[in-house]
């Protein structure tokens, strides 16, 4: 059966955030996503809570990781995850990241990726 590459090797590289893209952001799912993802970062952060589907900690690093060089993504996996029309990967990601932590600038190397390990503000 063919699939995405992440679908078939939960180590494959980025395969936890697009997994978890995948899960909230696909056009087939519910419009709210961003939402829902922003409310289970929360509890996993604040509430220390697991989440049973995704490893949040790896997504939150993952997330990171492509925001700061989102070439590291392979080929067109993000677009394939997500379907999403921002107009470019860095967009789509500002927007995930801006979901989950709303005010918040973007991590950047020289940032220390941000102080997002709190979860949302």
């Amino acid at each position: 059966m063919a699939g995405p590459f992440w679908r078939k090797n939960k180590d494959a590289s980025f395969a936890v955030l697009l997994s978890v893209v995948e899960s909230y952001y696909h056009p087939e799912t519910p419009p709210d996503g961003g939402a829902k993802l922003h409310r289970l970062v929360h509890r996993v952060g604040h509430e220390h809570v697991s989440s049973q589907v995704h490893d949040i900690p790896k997504f939150l690093d993952q997330l990171r990781a492509a925001i700061a060089d989102p070439s590291q993504i392979p080929g067109d996996a993000l677009d394939d995850a997500a379907d999403f029309e921002d107009g470019s990967d860095e967009a789509f990601l500002a927007r995930v990241w801006h979901d989950i932590y709303p005010g918040r600038p973007l991590p950047t190397a020289d940032s220390g990726n941000g102080d997002s390990r709190a979860g949302p503000g």
